[in-house]
């Protein structure tokens, strides 16, 4: 069952975070992303998102499983998916895939956290 996907417009003022090792150049490029997609990351999320159920995902049958949206949402020309992340366990927390529009869509740095300081905060 495909669902329909539904257009949220998120307010320019909003600010998402980002882990980025330290020896990033641009920890806010898209391209290494855009080059190799996140299937690994969304086969984790999903191990993640079912723990403690009493199945693994290897159990699923294809027509019952998650579906990836990003590729989907992407043809259709949309900036992005936010969507409940798999780490949060209460389903309040939210994740964005950014799809840059054009070669000139960039992120914009606000401000940059040490470990010690949004991790022991």
């Amino acid at each position: 069952m495909t669902t329909a996907l539904r257009r949220e417009a998120v307010p320019a003022s909003r600010v998402w975070w980002r882990i980025a090792h330290s020896s990033w150049n641009d920890p806010l490029d898209p391209n290494f992303a855009r080059r190799h997609g996140n299937l690994v990351t969304a086969r984790l999320n999903l191990r993640t998102f079912i723990a403690g159920w009493p199945y693994e995902p290897e159990d699923l049958r294809d027509d019952t499983g998650p579906v990836l949206i990003g590729a989907r949402a992407k043809a259709e020309g949309r900036r992005g998916v936010r969507a409940r992340s798999a780490q949060s366990r209460d389903g309040t927390g939210r994740e964005l895939a950014w799809f840059p529009a054009t070669e000139r869509s960039a992120g914009r740095r606000v401000r940059t956290l040490s470990f010690a300081e949004w991790f022991r905060s």
